[in-house]
């Protein structure tokens, strides 16, 4: 980076701005109470998505330079919240519990209020037993404090993080410390390399003790100036705000007793058998760098060494067939999900993982994708054998417990709300409709359809397929081959025999049936939030072997896009953010162009015609100016892919044994990408962004007394989302261009595009 054109650049963007002769006065922001007691009240809203109990604390925040010390002064207290929010996650958990989650905070609010917050959140329709359980929990920390064993795993957590940083310092990428720099100037605090701040957790920590964060809690907690409110949907809780004060005075009475300290556990998959696995198979892809092996038990293993992130190492473990052959129940994919990610394995709990590896960077995810099951995760270097051995673990042993069910059917009735009260939630059903209500793609009507799914149901889908089936591991990152093979056979490498090639699958279980063309739908949720959505879906081909039609589809798509967002936005001021994207699958026969612009529901039917006519007019209007705008962002994605483990992790490798032409695909991409025509494009708008082969969804909001209304031949009530709740239940959930995506789809998305 040159500083001076940088430092030129910076003046001339911001010269022009002149500071007032006269400062505008500072706001009058008020002060904080004092002194005022326990205070209750109820809030209640038809639209709340789940309950929640709060209680708080708030005092006049006390600025304090940032210096060493004051960092270990806040320390403790950091550390007695995250203890007791690690407390609530056990506790749900437990048969019976009346909460399904839980935390505690600190915030400094705007530089002028210290507030303290411990909030859980109720099963459906036990609010009163989780106001008991904040209350007795709360208390149980300010009588008798932590334990060693919790205070400990934090301390693991936190060095790991700490060290983490400095073990990726030299590759951290501009962007990000761009917003270090800026969050340390809104927070008035020293920008400190992560060397400093490793130094100094070290030292902090190992200063702290149980007492000393007992005492912080106390300190911060023991205080008569405290709320307590609750959120809620149900309207029955308004008559019971007066008693809300004494059933949390009661609840006082109850005798609480002290935690107990944590036994020690060792991980007990270590050996995965007698005989250590021999490569039967070594090729080295020279001109892609990637070394493909296969082992004597048929496990196949993609290895690449790169630089772009030291110390880290990403890895997956894929096999099975995912949900190609998924039974056709609803979201029964996100239940898998949930089953297998907390189920643990057969001689530990998710807590005991938890816990066993609380000093090292390993975890591991599961995910049911659209064509094979996922473990992955990304750790440091030096954490490989445990990490091997735990994925390995799950390849043999699943816990599938109990537990795990439990955790997933608590969230159900909350997300069936959200459902019913979201812009997004309808749009998920949208999504249903256009996935051709398949089974495998298919929503709940009721909250018992998926109040009925067992852990054992998901064993008899997924664990044959675990146990015996192809399975491709790939690693990348910034490893040693050498000192990682030797790992590899006697993890992997030692699992029983496995299928030597994948299951083929037809078009029977690929097809899809996509609304026939052209149709015009409108979709309803129930909601005061005036909240509407114009969506136009015009299908597309899906991505076979041969990725170039797709890739000219994805240039059009972003024209496409850019033209809707200069006019519905620029031009009319109708939408907040209109945008559209090209969504071709790989594993089923299904994709389409999908346009969409949020606004009012008063425009909204307008705003999809407009989507129509846009899309009409591109194969004789679309300039070389637009071509050029949308090709020269993807080109510089595609510069960017190259050093980008992900993108060779999930574009290149990983499936890179059963599908070689992926490799062609990354060798070829970008001299394909490089040679698309403007007049290409116009070809292909002129034969799919056409009003014949456009579907038209309205989505809009009711009011509670309406019902549900829509066109003749419509779908079905509003049902659950399927993405947006797995995202949730598994702590995936991202946003991107105004529509809900797990993070897991968010990336495969994005990285199709680099493809």
């Amino acid at each position: 980076m040159d500083i001076d054109q940088l430092e030129a650049y910076i003046v001339d963007s911001f010269e022009s701005m002149v500071q007032p002769e006269e400062a505008g006065q500072d706001p009058d922001m008020g002060t904080v109470p004092k002194d005022v007691g326990f205070r209750a009240a109820i809030f209640t809203d038809e639209e709340v998505i789940s309950e929640e109990a709060w209680l708080t604390t708030s005092r006049p925040w006390q600025f304090e330079p940032d210096t060493e010390a004051s960092r270990t002064k806040r320390l403790p207290l950091d550390l007695a919240h995250y203890i007791l929010g690690r407390r609530f996650e056990v506790l749900a958990k437990e048969e019976g519990s009346p909460i399904t989650d839980g935390y505690a905070v600190r915030e400094n609010l705007v530089n002028l209020i210290d507030w303290g917050h411990v909030v859980v959140t109720p099963l459906e329709g036990r609010w009163e037993d989780a106001v008991r359980v904040l209350e007795q929990e709360v208390r149980r920390a300010i009588e008798y404090g932590f334990t060693s064993s919790e205070l400990n795993d934090i301390k693991n957590k936190a060095t790991v993080g700490y060290g983490a940083a400095v073990a990726t310092a030299d590759t951290r990428e501009s962007s990000d410390l761009s917003w270090d720099f800026i969050d340390s100037i809104n927070e008035r605090a020293v920008f400190s390399t992560p060397e400093v701040d490793l130094d100094f957790i070290e030292k902090a920590l190992d200063s702290t003790t149980p007492e000393i964060v007992h005492q912080a809690f106390k300190n911060y907690w023991q205080t008569e100036d405290v709320a307590l409110f609750l959120t809620t949907s149900d309207e029955r809780a308004q008559t019971t705000a007066d008693e809300l004060e004494k059933l949390f005075m009661d609840s006082k009475e109850v005798k609480v007793a002290p935690p107990e300290e944590g036994a020690v556990i060792s991980f007990q998959y270590t050996d995965f058998g007698p005989s250590l696995g021999t490569v039967v198979s070594d090729t080295l892809v020279a001109d892609l760098n990637i070394r493909q092996l296969i082992l004597s038990n048929n496990v196949r293993v993609n290895m690449k060494v790169t630089d772009f992130d030291q110390n880290y190492v990403a890895i997956t473990a894929r096999f099975g067939t995912g949900r190609l052959e998924q039974p056709p129940l609803p979201w029964f994919d996100g239940f898998a999900e949930t089953v297998v990610d907390l189920g643990g394995l057969g001689k530990h709990s998710f807590d005991e993982i938890d816990s066993i590896f609380s000093d090292n960077s390993v975890w591991n995810g599961f995910y049911v994708n659209k064509d094979d099951f996922e473990f992955s995760a990304e750790i440091i270097a030096d954490d490989m054998e445990p990490q091997l051995q735990l994925m390995a673990a799950y390849m043999i042993d699943p816990g599938y417990r109990e537990e795990a069910v439990r955790s997933y059917k608590r969230d159900v009735p909350s997300f069936m709300n959200y459902l019913q009260h979201s812009l997004d939630g309808a749009i998920e059903y949208v999504d249903e409709w256009l996935w051709g209500n398949d089974g495998r793609f298919s929503l709940p009507a009721t909250e018992e359809e998926l109040l009925s799914y067992q852990g054992s149901d998901v064993k008899d889908w997924i664990h044959p397929q675990m146990t015996g089936g192809y399975l491709e591991l790939s690693m990348v990152g910034d490893f040693d081959i050498d000192t990682v093979l030797p790992l590899v056979l006697k993890t992997f490498g030692a699992l029983p025999e496995r299928n030597l090639t994948a299951k083929e699958i037809g078009d029977e279980a690929r097809d899809i049936n996509f609304p026939n063309p052209p149709s015009y739908r409108t979709f309803t949720y129930t909601s005061k939030i005036q909240r509407a959505a114009a969506i136009v879906a015009f299908k597309i081909p899906p991505i076979k072997e041969d990725i170039r039609l797709s890739r000219r589809i994805n240039v059009l798509a972003d024209v496409f896009s850019n033209r809707i967002f200069e006019t519905l936005r620029k031009s009319l001021g109708e939408s907040y953010s209109p945008y559209a994207y090209a969504d071709a699958s790989t594993s089923f026969n299904q994709g389409y162009i999908w346009a969409e612009s949020e606004g009012t529901p008063e425009v909204t039917a307008k705003n999809s015609q407009l989507i129509i006519d846009i899309a009409q007019n591109m194969s004789v209007s679309m300039t070389e100016d637009e071509f050029i705008r949308a090709k020269k962002p993807l080109q510089t994605d595609h510069e960017e892919s190259r050093r980008d483990n992900y993108y060779w992790l999930y574009n290149v490798m990983w499936e890179s044994q059963q599908k070689p032409w992926k490799l062609d695909w990354s060798r070829e991409r970008d001299a394909d990408y490089d040679s698309i025509t403007l007049e290409e494009l116009r070809v292909l708008a002129a034969e799919y962004l056409v009003p014949s082969n456009a579907v038209r969804i309205d989505v809009l909001p009711v009011a509670k007394d309406a019902g549900v209304q829509e066109d003749e031949g419509s779908a079905r009530d509003l049902r659950q989302t399927v993405e947006l709740i797995k995202g949730t239940l598994s702590g995936h959930t991202s946003r991107s261009s105004g529509r809900s995506f797990t993070m897991k789809e968010k990336t495969r998305h994005d990285k199709l595009r680099l493809s």
